[in-house]
């Protein structure tokens, strides 16, 4: 008699690897090493990646092609915001299955008219048996002045919601900094100009789907280009 052997899925896990930092957009496109965790067969690495334009020459209009260790990086999700006369912001959040090593070489080409002295930022989470690299739910938006990011997300039970934000201000006078909350936070940074960048996640396990209320805003500085974007993972 035949008996039918029915394998449990293994559970899905999610966990923050590491904040890459800040780099110009030249060097994103030559390439950085990112760390990606521990290297497993059912490894996805989540990129997030931002760019942020400070003057009027400056647009974006998504990224024209992402490699990570020579793999290419689907986008998750990706929000961009351009502003006449002032400059732009985009933030994304990309994807691969990586089932080796514990660092890459990340590659990211941005799309638009961008000055190579552009200021970027990168962060990398991991991901444990996900059902795909293609997110359950994604949120997001672009914002002016003091406008808010809603990066809310529904998490499945056992999964993740990752979260990333970046703006830039017209003045570079007084501080500045992004305000994040709802999630729990991996980074928040500003750099020498006053680009700020800030990153989360939150994990579920009450044994039905939440959607916590993440927000990003950006406070100190005139005039910010801000744009924030989450999605979840079971």
């Amino acid at each position: 008699m035949a008996h039918l052997i029915i394998l449990d899925k293994s559970p899905f896990s999610g966990s923050f690897v590491a904040d890459a930092g800040y780099m110009t957009l030249s060097t994103l496109a030559g390439g950085i090493t990112v760390s990606t965790g521990t290297a497993d067969p059912n490894r996805y690495v989540v990129v997030g990646v931002s760019v942020c334009g400070a003057n009027s020459a400056n647009t974006v209009s998504g990224i024209s092609s992402a490699t990570l260790g020579g793999i290419n990086l689907s986008v998750a999700n990706i929000i961009t915001e351009n502003l006449a006369f002032t400059g732009c912001a985009a933030a994304a959040l990309l994807i691969a299955q990586i089932p080796s090593g514990t660092s890459s070489t990340l590659v990211v080409n941005w799309s638009g008219s961008l000055n190579s002295g552009s200021v970027c930022h990168v962060a990398t989470w991991r991901l444990l048996n996900a059902n795909s690299a293609i997110p359950d739910d994604t949120a997001g938006n672009g914002a002016t002045n003091a406008g808010v990011m809603t990066c809310s997300v529904t998490i499945q039970d056992m999964g993740m919601g990752i979260y990333f934000a970046t703006s830039q201000p017209i003045s570079t006078t007084g501080s500045a900094s992004l305000t994040q909350t709802g999630d729990n936070a991996r980074f928040n940074t500003t750099n020498g100009v006053q680009t700020c960048a800030a990153g989360g996640d939150n994990s579920n396990s009450s044994g039905s789907p939440i959607t916590p209320s993440v927000t990003f805003q950006r406070v100190g500085a005139s005039g910010p280009i801000s744009a924030g974007c989450g999605a979840s993972w079971h």
